[in-house]
Order: structure tokens, then sequence, then C-alpha cells
């Protein structure tokens, strides 16, 4: 079959669509990165003072001017970054951006896979992939907001009506 050269895809296109996916992609691993670290080192920061503040209560001089500084200091830091992981919901919205990751990764490979052969097949896979970035852009604000507001739900709501 010949292809129509006046309404067959520019190969640009095609790679304008690619990069746009791809562009969300990185844009979700950074947050997941910056996510991710920011519990885990809290976390991990959180863990080593409680921990410190134990072992210097039962190994240390309770006389000792340090011991003291440090027997309230350290429980302070643990408190607070335990406080911090509470309030920003790291690890959830570190798990609602690696869906986002992947979810953009199956559109990557949508655009990858597709040979469209005609103007009207390029504009029609646009359609899908834009529409699907769209219903994942509100799927990740409403998992945002709701893990913000504590409730931990990283699924799309349902509606009453459906």
């Amino acid at each position: 079959m010949a292809l129509d050269h006046e309404t067959t895809p520019n190969a640009t296109e095609l790679e304008r669509l690619y990069k746009r996916v791809n562009v969300q992609i990185g844009w979700y691993r950074r947050d997941r990165n910056i996510n991710r670290t920011f519990y885990y080192g809290f976390l991990i920061l959180s863990i080593v003072c409680a921990f410190s503040a134990s072992t210097i209560a039962a190994l240390g001089d309770s006389n000792d001017k340090w011991v003291k500084s440090a027997l309230v200091i350290l429980p302070l830091v643990a408190t607070f970054c335990a406080s911090l992981i509470q309030q920003f919901n790291w690890h959830a919205v570190y798990e609602l951006r690696e869906q986002g990751r992947i979810d953009t990764l199956e559109l990557l490979f949508l655009v990858q896979r597709s040979r469209p052969r005609t103007a009207d097949a390029l504009a029609k896979l646009e359609e899908t992939v834009y529409g699907k970035l769209i219903e994942l852009s509100r799927r990740q604000a409403r998992g945002f907001f709701d893990s913000s507001k504590g409730r931990d739900k990283l699924e799309p709501r349902r509606d009453a009506n459906a």
C-alpha cells in the first residue's frame, strides 16, 4: 500500500509527541526522588536519634552536662523528624509519583510502538496520549491533595452517580 505523502505524518511530529511524554517521565522521576530522599532521610535520622538517646541514657553518666543535653536534643530531633514525615506525607507522595512515572512510561511505549501512516492516525494517537496525560494529572492531583489531608488515598475517587 503506497503512502499519500501529503497526508503522511512527518517523523518530527511523532518525535515531538515522544519528547513531550519523555519530559513528563523526567518530572515524575525527579519528584519521586526528592520525596523518597526526604522520607528516608528523615526516617533514618529519627531512628538514629531515638536509638542514640536510649544508648546514652543507658550508658552515660546522668550528672554529666553533655549527657543531659543529648537526652533533650536527640529526642527533640527525632520527634521533629517524625512530625515532618507525618505532616508532609513524603512516603505517599513518593509512591504517587512513582505510579505516575510508571503510567507515563506506558504512554512512552505506546508512542514508540505506534507507526501512524496518516495524519489522521497521528491526530488520533495525539488525542489518546494527551487524554491519558490529562487523566493521569487529575489522578495525581487528587492523590496528592488526598494524601496531604491525611487520607492517603492513591486511587481515583469513584463518583457516587457512577
